[in-house]
């Protein structure tokens, strides 16, 4: 009785096991995701292609340089990560099964007349980019407010002239747009002991900020500061937010820097208030036009400081953002909430 008792047991078990582990295998197979067509269109896909090797068995990758290349395989696309300045309104059209867009900038501007449809989700990698966008910001304030070109001037000529240092330390930062990337150069601009304060149209308080005044307070916030950067997105909104009478409530000492974006700026009133010395000095990393044409009067223009949109790279610029793009990519795939969701 024993004996039968124990086999009709383990039969009973082996039998157990035998549904749990086709249960496990039907969950299992039940739980692998499908295939996704994913476009990476960038100037060098191929060199961020390296970092995203964790999604093989996840991802058909495609590699693009460009929107004409890119539409091989637009119908098939249904996440796209972007360089946004290489989207073209053809190739949105032409991406039926599009869900989710991804860019690899702060800004998603150049989206906007592109016609996406509302049910396409749009990230940014903002943030991303703030170590670079930070060190860039200094080094146009510093060459400006120590007047480098004199500097190796001189030093081109032996000569030897020692004067006083101005200093960034007990001055006081304006950083109009507290996004992340002005949190991040708040930070580090306490760092240098200057006073930070913001202009912003939400937000009311950030870390590193001593202060934030509302955006129908610029004016007067402008008149109060001695460096004054611009990161705000573009929008219609801030079209042209620094126009004549945005300088002219500048101070003649103050220092001008916009990395945000170009259309931010009018190009006119920041050639005037230069020309008639309302501002000591202006960095620009963006402009109206890019590239910024050969004969633009711009190039020789004086205390006016011109790199060409570099703000967001860097040489470890793969290592920076691939980690966001997987990390965002695994949100997707699982349903949770999107890093840096932004409404067209």
């Amino acid at each position: 009785m024993a004996c039968r008792w124990a086999a009709s047991w383990i039969i009973w078990t082996k039998a157990r096991w035998h549904r749990r582990c086709g249960c496990a295998a039907r969950w299992r197979a039940e739980r692998r995701l499908p295939m996704i067509d994913l476009l990476l269109l960038d100037r060098k896909p191929e060199i961020l292609a390296e970092r995203l090797t964790s999604l093989d068995g996840r991802v058909r990758l495609h590699l693009a340089s460009s929107s004409e290349q890119a539409m091989a395989v637009a119908g098939q696309i249904e996440v796209a990560i972007v360089m946004p300045q290489l989207m073209q309104r053809e190739l949105v059209a032409a991406m039926g099964k599009l869900q989710w867009i991804q860019t690899l900038s702060a800004g998603v501007d150049p989206l906007l007349p592109l016609g996406i449809p509302a049910s396409v989700k749009v990230t940014s990698a903002a943030g991303v980019h703030a170590p670079q966008m930070c060190e860039l910001i200094f080094f146009q304030l510093l060459t400006l407010l120590r007047n480098s070109r004199e500097v190796l001037r001189r030093q081109d000529a032996h000569e030897w002239k020692p004067g006083p240092q101005p200093l960034l330390w007990g001055k006081r930062l304006l950083i109009v747009g507290v996004g992340k990337i002005g949190v991040e150069l708040a930070k580090r601009a306490q760092a240098f002991g200057l006073h930070v304060t913001g202009a912003s149209s939400g937000r009311r308080e950030a870390d590193g900020f001593d202060a934030i005044r509302l955006m129908e307070d610029l004016h007067a916030a402008l008149g109060e500061a001695d460096f004054i950067v611009v990161l705000t997105p573009y929008s219609e909104k801030t079209h042209h937010l620094f126009d004549e009478a945005a300088f002219a409530a500048m101070r003649p000492a103050a220092l001008f820097v916009n990395a945000g974006r170009g259309k931010v700026v009018k190009q006119e009133a920041l050639i005037a208030a230069l020309q008639a010395k309302q501002i000591s000095g202006a960095a620009l990393d963006v402009f109206e036009t890019e590239p910024l044409p050969a004969d633009s009067p711009l190039w020789d223009l004086p205390g006016l400081l011109i790199t060409p949109h570099v703000g967001g790279y860097s040489d470890i610029f793969t290592d920076q953002v691939a980690p966001f793009l997987l990390a965002n990519f695994a949100n997707w795939q699982a349903g949770r909430p999107l890093e840096n969701l932004v409404r067209l």
